[in-house]
């Protein structure tokens, strides 16, 4: 592309006749109520900006043009580029063409092209999109405001893209391994790569970086509208946020349809995983991610409501509708259109997500979640390539969370955060408490399976404790220890119930050996207060609004309380863990030898301040090998799950005394979804053949709605979507 023979063009005509286009398309914008970008449209044209938008007048108020520092890092200067360009740029700007809004962009871009040049902070997530794009953009409208610099621009610009396409990031824009991609990371690369590509003139390198956003990028859509992170991971809402921005930045430039239908793909995400209806820490599993920062997922949700029309995603998004965010304010006035109606979001419901592959339920503040995919591995949605995804495992498989009045950035009360059984590998003070550094805890290889009811949820899980931290997300996962991990979850109404269980079938030495359970309410100066731990007897604590019991255990050992931070800032206490240390753990980092068979369980309860404990909760089957078995006794009904620890069919035989007339098995492995268990005067005996890691829930009483066996799913519950889709 020739961009200064495209200035040779008489420069009022081109402007006259783009002032037209312009007007044409605002009214047209304006009576739609909503913008799309034209098929072969130049991806160097500036969308128009609909000035009815709320928050038109702040669209540039982020450019600070009275500034002289310039770092060369983080977002808030990309968020500045993105904005200066537009400021610069744009017909609808009262700042068209002022220069000192020129050399801000010049200070900002300078200094970034000359650590492109010098082979640094080529693949800078925070600003590399936005510099390309604003030099593509200044190459073509301005060309001569930076004749000055094209040069070294043009070498920064070429030495990123490459850098991005073939050294640092090829396994995803080479080899198109959907296995490695870092949705959130990846996609700003992608569009930085393609920008850089249109203002060098390099074919190659715009095909290459496009083909990949339009052919990869767009299949990291999972489920109920999660978003992949660093391979088969979900996004948490934080990051989902930024996947849906670019995403939406590519098709509002492209007009890519593929683009367009993956963004539709998402619009169930957020009214599931962001509180009021699911509380985003329990959505996606990754350490310490949930809480990053106070953003969460309501700018995504004003974007696809604006995009959609959807109702709920703007009874979420509508929140942020009036507050300036400047990664947010060009999208979010492109795209604005009124008339939206906020939907009331469902309640009192349990649901099969698509997203996480189990159960969520919310019942008015109480709420919880059994997440039953599998980080390492590409099903259901795609056929293995031969590489696992790239992040760590799991350090949790529930959670569960009250709410109360919206208090900074959310309505979180408290959370079960975290649940997990552990080994201390290497000695000294551990101060990454979501990731690990001394202690394994992380899953891999799991065997998951899980149970969606009208009235109740379950997980039952075995897996291989990984020997890699989140920090180490490398190709192959390697073997893991030689540590398993085991737990069986109840979910109801009321409460979790959960049976963890650590188990090791070789000789072992290690430096400690514990389970834990995380509590947190937020994160200091981001979300939530700090709440007190309190004691009310032994093994029976409060937290906020959250009771935890510890039921049961074979650990024996001391209880051990430390508060910490989500994300191990010192100044940060609003998390909670209570280890339950194994008795041979002394906290003194000397050798313990554990010999093969070793298995160390305990029985959790959590629930809302207000519900009653369980009646009882038993470990039927404690030290077995090959057999997972959790009775739970609640007011009206008793709920036994059992789970085949082995990769083999097994036979489980038992009578059960019974004070209920009925009796139910339910399974998704069992084609009707649930059957009738035969009763010999309150005696009922069960004997089923349980496929290799299934599991079965066998259900006495409750009445009937306990014994249904259909799982009810998004469109179920959030109905007035699914008319709106028809």
């Amino acid at each position: 592309m020739n961009y200064s023979s495209s200035r040779a063009v008489n420069l009022k005509t081109r402007l006259l006749a783009f002032t037209v286009v312009m007007v044409t398309g605002l009214i047209a914008h304006n009576a739609s109520a909503q913008y799309a970008p034209e098929p072969n449209r130049p991806v160097w044209e500036l969308p128009p900006i609909n000035p009815d938008s709320p928050l038109f007048d702040k669209l540039f108020t982020s450019v600070k043009v009275d500034s002289d520092e310039v770092t060369g890092r983080g977002f808030k200067e990309g968020d500045e580029i993105l904005n200066g360009v537009y400021a610069y740029l744009h017909e609808q700007s009262p700042h068209r063409y002022d220069p000192v809004y020129l050399n801000r962009l010049i200070k900002l871009m300078q200094i970034r092209f000359e650590a492109y040049n010098a082979g640094k902070l080529r693949n800078d997530i925070a600003s590399v999109f936005q510099t390309m794009y604003a030099y593509m953009l200044l190459k073509h409208h301005r060309p001569e405001d930076i004749e000055e610099f094209v040069e070294v621009w043009d070498q920064g610009a070429r030495s990123s893209a490459e850098h991005i396409l073939y050294e640092g990031r090829s396994h995803v824009f080479i080899d198109k391994i959907l296995g490695g991609l870092w949705l959130n990371g990846d996609i700003r690369l992608g569009l930085a790569a393609y920008f850089a590509g249109i203002a060098i003139g390099d074919a190659k390198i715009q095909h290459i970086a496009a083909s990949t956003i339009d052919e990869v990028m767009t299949q990291a859509v999972i489920g109920d509208g999660a978003t992949h992170y660093v391979g088969f991971n979900n996004e948490s809402p934080t990051y989902h946020n930024v996947t849906i921005a670019c995403m939406a930045w590519w098709w509002t430039l492209t007009g890519s349809p593929q683009m367009k239908e993956a963004i539709d793909g998402t619009i169930n995400y957020v009214p599931l995983s962001v509180e009021p209806s699911g509380f985003q820490e329990q959505s996606s599993n990754i350490p310490y991610k949930h809480n990053y920062n106070g953003i969460r997922g309501r700018h995504a949700a004003l974007l696809k409501a604006y995009l959609s029309g959807d109702g709920y995603n703007y009874a979420i998004g509508k929140e942020v509708e009036s507050k300036s965010h400047p990664e947010y304010l060009l999208l979010h006035a492109i795209h604005y259109r009124d008339g939206i109606q906020s939907w009331p979001l469902p309640n009192n419901f349990i649901l099969h997500d698509r997203a996480i592959l189990g159960p969520r339920g919310r019942f008015e503040d109480w709420g919880f979640v059994a997440n039953g995919r599998d980080p390492q591995t590409p099903e259901p949605e795609h056929r293995s390539q031969g590489f696992a995804g790239g992040m760590c495992g799991k350090n949790t498989f529930i959670g569960a969370f009250t709410l109360g009045p919206m208090l900074r950035n959310g309505s979180l009360n408290a959370a079960l955060d975290t649940v997990q059984v552990r080994f201390k590998k290497t000695k000294g003070e551990d101060t990454d408490w979501a990731r690990g550094r001394r202690y394994r805890f992380l899953s891999q290889d799991e065997q998951t399976t899980t149970l969606s009811r009208p009235t109740f949820g379950t997980l039952a899980t075995a897996y291989r404790i990984s020997d890699r931290t989140s920090s180490g997300p490398t190709k192959t996962w390697g073997p893991g220890t030689d540590w398993l991990g085991r737990q069986l979850w109840l979910l109801t109404p009321e409460r979790v119930v959960g049976l963890i269980q650590i188990y090791t079938d070789t000789d072992q030495t290690v430096y400690g050996l514990d389970a834990r359970a995380v509590m947190t309410s937020g994160r200091h100066k981001v979300s939530g207060e700090r709440r007190e731990l309190i004691e009310t007897q032994s093994g029976d604590y409060e937290f906020g609004d959250m009771r935890l019991r510890i039921v049961d255990d074979s650990f024996r050992g001391d209880r051990r309380i430390k508060r910490f931070g989500i994300t191990n800032n010192p100044d940060d206490d609003f998390a909670v863990q209570i280890v339950l240390a194994d008795q041979r753990d002394k906290a003194t980092d000397t050798e313990i030898n554990y010999p093969a068979g070793t298995t160390r369980w305990a029985l959790i309860e959590a629930m809302r301040k207000d519900a009653p404990w369980s009646e009882s909760a038993i470990n039927v089957m404690p030290d077995d090998s090959t057999w997972a078995v959790l009775d739970v006794e609640e007011k009206s009904r008793t709920i036994r799950i059992i789970h085949n620890l082995t990769d083999r069919p097994q036979r489980y035989k038992a009578t059960v005394e019974s004070i209920y007339r009925d009796a139910s098995y339910q399974a998704d492995w069992i084609r009707e979804g649930t059957r009738s268990i035969e009763s010999n005067q309150g005696r009922f005996r069960v004997n089923l053949v349980i496929p290799p890691n299934g599991q079965v829930a066998v259900v006495f009483g409750g009445g009937q709605e306990s014994h249904g066996g259909k799982p009810a799913y998004y469109e179920d519950i959030f109905t007035r979507a699914a008319s709106a889709q028809k």
